[in-house]
C-alpha cells in the first residue's frame, strides 16, 4: 500500500460544507483521464474553526500514487487554500488493534 497526505492551510471565507461538497465532486470525477486507480481511497480532514485541512490517498501501488500525485499537485485546492506539504509513503503496518 503506498499513502499521499497532503495538508492545506489558509482556506478563504466560503463555508466548509460547499468545499466538502467540491472535494467529493473531484473524488467523484476521478483522477487522470477520468480514471480511479483500483483500490484507490480517499480520506479528506478539517480544522473548520481553524481554516486547514488535509487528505490521505491510499493506493496498492507505488506507480498508481505517484500518477495521482503528479495529477494532483496540478489541480488548484479548493476554496482558496494553499498546499502547504504534500508527501508519498509507504505504507508498512495496516493492522487493527484486537
Amino acid at each position: 500500500m503506498w499513502i499521499r497526505i497532503a495538508r492545506f492551510d489558509g482556506a478563504d471565507g466560503e463555508s466548509w460544507d460547499d468545499r466538502i461538497e467540491e472535494i467529493r465532486s473531484r473524488i467523484r470525477a476521478g483522477g487522470p483521464g477520468g480514471e480511479r486507480p483500483a483500490g484507490m481511497r480517499v480520506i479528506v480532514g478539517a480544522d473548520r474553526q481553524g481554516g486547514r485541512g488535509a487528505n490521505v490517498i491510499l493506493c496498492d501501488s507505488e506507480e498508481d500514487i505517484r500518477r495521482v500525485d503528479e495529477f494532483l499537485n496540478q489541480q488548484t485546492p479548493v476554496g482558496g487554500a494553499t498546499r502547504t506539504t504534500s508527501e508519498i509513503y509507504e505504507g508498512v503496518i495496516d493492522e487493527e488493534p484486537s
